[in-house]
């Protein structure tokens, strides 16, 4: 059943040293109920050729099949499918996974054991049991944050048999215990208190329904403001890895989050979000080096109560391809999610959402006439072109939008002239890896004309606007004017494709006046592959003392690519350059940075040959990735430098040797390209690495 742990003892399997080092090809699937078999072979094929999920036009169905047993074949693989339904999936699968007898492994989780036996049948499949009741008791106080005793037995003699009681009628099932632990952690530690916890409970004989009974307890108890932000989660596809910035940006939207008093709206929201994890409601994925929630999910039991909510209360309706169009048509549909074609009579009353959410939605177009109230648009993986679903009069005319998000999509062309400045209330703008969907039959000279010019001018007159992402892909939009109001501006990430260096000057002008105005900005990220980054134009960093991640990704002026500490922001924690082809050592400059914590240098930032770490230097430093630097043959790392280095990859330097990480004794995490793995197991090499827990092969690197 669910709720046992089987998704996260897979995980573990999964993430094991050991396996990592025997299976160079891994892929993790999650299945579930609804799948296409077609998507499905695609994602693995994606997975083990990342290169091919940019190609245009994308392979076809019938050739699937064909493609994936080819790239397989030269592979040992172990392949993850969590949450199987179906006997008829893993049928529609195997004939497609070559057995080349190189103990390649496919690992199943599945809730129904005949799609187990059907898997494997010569195999006894590893049922995961219930907890036992000491078992159960150990989880249960540790989550409600009650000493348990040395020996992991001893109990508070005063709440054992209330406690017992739980446990019991909680089927000793891991999910409900830990939920249930979070409830009990907030409640006094006396016996009557838990009484009044296990009488709340209308308790079944069905375990299923007993962990249900539990999930839906902690909603109950959730603080007003905290409802509407977990009935969000709803709103993201089963399995899916929800990003908590994004989530975060949409609650602001929403209005979940109060406006005013101490602290920003984000780091209020972050205190939801956290409030959230601690009610173990919302699982963490993946943390940032700063140790917050960087992506997270919700497990399909919380997932489904959380359904039952929201369409109880009307708050956000989900349209999936089983969903019943009657059911819906009465409604007055507030804020809504589509993995599918919607209902025919969708528009009717789509005056009233306030929010849509599409993940890679079917072809469909958009009732024009609908939808004017919208806070929220976010629209992921989805060709415009092919499908007439959203047009730039109608974006135009939502007035009310402080949310927009076209991620990983194709643009049409027309999207160039939105009129932002229509959009009064916008907050986010997020176009990430988006692209114009150029029309077939277009000249490449064309293309490229059009590529040089900049776009969406009107952007910066919109006073509101604290976030924008527009880079990797071909939207390169125009940089702020000297009289653009971005007072509220905290994250700018933008792609250029500047042609002409006058061209750059005066965008590098426009960018030192918006550094001026915009005294909240947290994260700063520039990319110009086409003409050099102008040193000048950075200078102006330093004084702004409140950016704390910049990336910055294009060659630097030859005459004044000196790298110096007067160019950078004084208080930054993340810094990441690309292909600055900086000639001079970095390091002397960048380790004097004090509350550096992240340092990646990627592709040509640096093109010399040798690099020095100096005792002292690096006093914060947790995290170091050089990649592709292709010219340095020796590193030099003295005693005492990066004293709290754990993690540190090197991919790609091919002249050097493994260098002398005796001297940092922190490290905890080293992955390697193959290069550098198969020298640092030689003999001579064992005592710079014998400190190290984890030494990782790297086989690609995606920036």
């Amino acid at each position: 059943m669910g709720g046992l742990g089987k998704t996260t003892l897979a995980q573990k399997v999964y993430k094991s040293n050991e396996l990592e080092r025997h299976f160079p090809c891994r892929i993790w699937l999650s299945i579930s109920q609804k799948f296409d078999v077609h998507n499905l072979l695609r994602e693995i094929l994606y997975s083990v050729e990342p290169n091919l999920r940019k190609e245009n036009p994308t392979i076809r169905q019938e050739d699937l099949r064909t493609k994936l047993r080819e790239y397989l074949s030269q592979k040992r693989y172990l392949i993850v499918l969590d949450d199987v339904w179906s006997i008829g999936l893993w049928e529609s699968l195997r004939t497609t996974l070559p057995d080349e007898k190189n103990a390649s492994r496919v690992l199943i989780t599945t809730r129904i054991v005949d799609v187990a036996r059907a898997a494997d049948g010569d195999s006894t499949p590893h049922e995961l049991r219930h907890l036992n009741e000491n078992e159960s008791l150990t989880l249960l106080f540790q989550k409600a944050n009650i000493p348990i005793g040395e020996s992991g037995v001893q109990f508070r003699t005063d709440l054992n048999d209330v406690a017992r009681q739980l446990t019991k009628m909680c089927a000793y099932l891991p999910l409900a215990l830990i939920v249930l632990g979070s409830i009990l952690s907030r409640r006094e530690r006396t016996k009557n208190a838990w009484q009044r916890v296990h009488e709340t409970f209308d308790w079944h004989d069905e375990a299923t329904k007993r962990c249900s009974e539990v999930l839906l307890l902690s909603y109950v108890e959730l603080p007003y403001h905290l409802k509407p932000c977990f009935l969000y989660f709803a709103s993201f596809p089963e399995d899916y890895e929800i990003s908590a910035k994004h989530v975060i940006r949409m609650w602001i939207a929403e209005g979940f989050v109060p406006r005013g008093g101490h602290g920003t709206m984000e780091e209020k929201a972050q205190k939801f979000l956290e409030e959230l994890l601690q009610r173990s409601l919302v699982q963490v994925i993946k943390k940032s080096w700063g140790g917050k929630c960087k992506t997270c999910r919700v497990h399909d039991l919380v997932r489904e109560m959380a359904i039952r909510e929201v369409r109880e209360e009307n708050f956000f309706t989900v349209f999936t391809k089983e969903d019943d169009e009657i059911q819906f048509s009465a409604q007055k549909v507030r804020r809504a999610m589509l993995q599918c074609r919607p209902p025919t009579n969708f528009g009717i009353h789509s005056k009233y959402a306030r929010s849509l959410l599409l993940f890679w939605p079917d072809g469909y177009e958009l009732n024009n006439g609908g939808f004017r109230l919208l806070k929220v648009l976010s629209v992921e993986r989805l060709n415009f072109w092919r499908n007439k679903i959203i047009h730039k009069s109608w974006l135009e005319g939502l007035i009310h939008l402080r949310y927009l998000g076209f991620r990983h999509c194709f643009v049409p062309f027309e999207f160039r002239r939105i009129s932002f400045s229509k959009l009064k209330n916008l907050e986010t703008v997020d176009f990430e890896g988006t692209s114009f969907a150029w029309p077939h039959g277009f000249f490449e000279e064309l293309r490229y004309s059009w590529q040089s010019n900049y776009y969406f001018h009107s952007l910066w007159k919109v006073p509101s606007l604290r976030h924008v992402i527009i880079r990797r892909g071909n939207l390169y939009p125009s940089f702020p004017s000297k009289g653009d109001p971005l007072k509220n501006l905290q994250t700018l990430k933008l792609g250029t494709n500047i042609r002409r260096r006058s061209s750059i000057i005066v965008k590098w002008q426009n960018l030192k006046a918006m550094l001026t105005r915009s005294e909240h900005l947290i994260s700063l990220a520039i990319t110009s592959r086409a003409l050099p980054l102008l040193s000048e134009g950075m200078r102006d960093l330093s004084c702004h003392e409140t950016i704390q991640s910049l990336s910055l990704d294009g060659r630097w002026e030859r005459d004044l690519c000196v790298l110096n500490l007067e160019m950078l922001p004084t208080n930054l924690t993340k810094l990441t350059l690309l292909g600055s082809e900086l000639e001079e050592d970095p390091m002397s400059v960048l380790e004097r940075l004090q509350s550096l914590t992240i340092l990646r240098l990627w592709r040509y930032s640096f093109v010399g040959t040798k690099l020095t770490c100096s005792e002292g230097g690096f006093p914060r430093l947790q995290k170091l990735e050089l990649v592709r630097l292709f010219n340095v043959s020796h590193w030099d790392i003295q005693e005492g430098a990066m004293p709290r280095l754990s993690h540190l990859i090197i991919f790609e330097l091919y002249e050097l040797q493994v260098p002398e990480l005796q001297n940092v004794p922190t490290l905890r995490n080293l992955e390697l390209d193959e290069h550098l793995y198969e020298i640092s197991g030689q003999p001579e090499n064992h005592y710079k690495i014998q400190h190290v827990s984890s030494v990782r092969k790297l086989k690609d690197w995606r920036d």
